[in-house]
This record gives C-alpha cells, sequence and structure tokens, in this order.
C-alpha cells in the first residue's frame, strides 16, 4: 500500500508485507532458530506446527546460516529501497523457490521442506498475505503528519519511507536506514499502533 499527501504531494509511505521476509521468518520459526538476541522474538510461535532441529551443533548451525541469510536478504532490500520505492517491491534474489537447492545445506533443505506449507498459509483467504494487508491498511501515517504539520506549523519537508511487515519474528522495530523500516505486525500496540515511534519518525523525515 501507498499513502501519500494528494492535496500537496510532497511525502510518500510504502507499507508493505513482502512474501520473502516473511517467509524468513515463518522458516525461522518452524525450525526454531531464531537468534537469541533483543532483535528476535520467539514468542508466540508461529507457525504452531513447528520442524525445531535437536539442540546442537546442527541447530547452532542453522542457526548463524539462517541469520547470515536473513541478514543479506535485510541488506539487500535497504539498497532497494535507498534507489526508488518501485525497486523496493521486488522480491530478494534470495529468496528463490524454484532455486532452494542451490542454497548451501542445511539451511537449503529446509527452505525447500516448509515452502509449500508456507505458500498455503500465504494465500489463505481469511490469512497469510490477506492478514497482513489488513494490518498495513491501519498505518496511521496520515493522521501523524498532520499532527506533526500542526506542531512545526508548517507543511512537513517531502519525504519518502518504506515499512515492511511480517507476521511474528521481531521483537523490535528495526531500522536499517532512517527511510527504511522493518517491523511485526504483533503485538500491533509496539509497532503499527506505537503512535510515539510513528510520530518521532515523521518529526525526524519532516
Amino acid at each position: 500500500m501507498i499513502i501519500e499527501d494528494t492535496n500537496h504531494p510532497s511525502w510518500v509511505v510504502v507499507a508493505d508485507a513482502p512474501i520473502d521476509l516473511n517467509f524468513a521468518m515463518y522458516v525461522a520459526n518452524a525450525y526454531d532458530v531464531l537468534p537469541k538476541t533483543a532483535m528476535f522474538a520467539d514468542s508466540p510461535r508461529w507457525p504452531p506446527s513447528s520442524h525445531a532441529l535437536p539442540a546442537g551443533p546442527a541447530k547452532l548451525a542453522m542457526v548463524q546460516q539462517w541469520q547470515q541469510w536473513w541478514s543479506a536478504m535485510v541488506a539487500e532490500k535497504t539498497v532497494q529501497v535507498e534507489r526508488s520505492r518501485q525497486e523496493a517491491e521486488r522480491w530478494s534474489t534470495l529468496f528463490s523457490p524454484n532455486a532452494f537447492d542451490n542454497v548451501e545445506p542445511p539451511l537449503g533443505r529446509c527452505l525447500a521442506a516448509v515452502y509449500e506449507e508456507f505458500r498455503q498459509w500465504w494465500e489463505l483467504t481469511a490469512g497469510g498475505h490477506t492478514a497482513l494487508s489488513y494490518w498495513t491498511d491501519c498505518v496511521p501515517v496520515g493522521n501523524v503528519v498532520n499532527h506533526v504539520s500542526r506542531a512545526l506549523g508548517r507543511p512537513v519537508a517531502p519525504f519518502q519511507l518504506t515499512v515492511h511487515f511480517v507476521y511474528l519474528g521481531l521483537a523490535t522495530i528495526v531500522e536499517p536506514t532512517p527511510r527504511y523500516a522493518i517491523m511485526s505486525v504483533h503485538p500491533p500496540s509496539r509497532t503499527i499502533f506505537n503512535r510515539q515511534w510513528w510520530t518521532a519518525k515523521i518529526q525526524q523525515l519532516a
């Protein structure tokens, strides 16, 4: 979804739920390999039917490999966002369902093993991408921009902000750059309805 100033075009907010980032989080939750850092949250668990790996060196290797994959995907998204909003909507080159066999194991095998069940969830009429689209429609940008504009006593300066949403998995709002953020839709009080964060972000850009 693109939210913008239609009366005096000056700002644009791209609110999207990319399939590649959501698949990455699905994999991490399914195999219980979310890194134990302040950035990530493994509660509540999603999907509920876990493929959890037994504790040991193999699981530790999978955690590290997944984190490297996630970080590389976010870095690629960040470059796309900084170039243009159109490029920001492209799939990551690291998300290739037809080429998961080319990903180094064990990650490649895990990606291939759960992709079909993820796709089925993603395409559910009452879940998946539809559910995420509901939340992206709730982003309170227009009201926040008006509030900031009144506080400044002038229209906000032109800006572009891209926010990518994942279903679960992030404990904090991740900000790779001032113009790009990634957040979970749950719990919405800490992200989508976190008016303090949205206000501070618009103030920063305005």
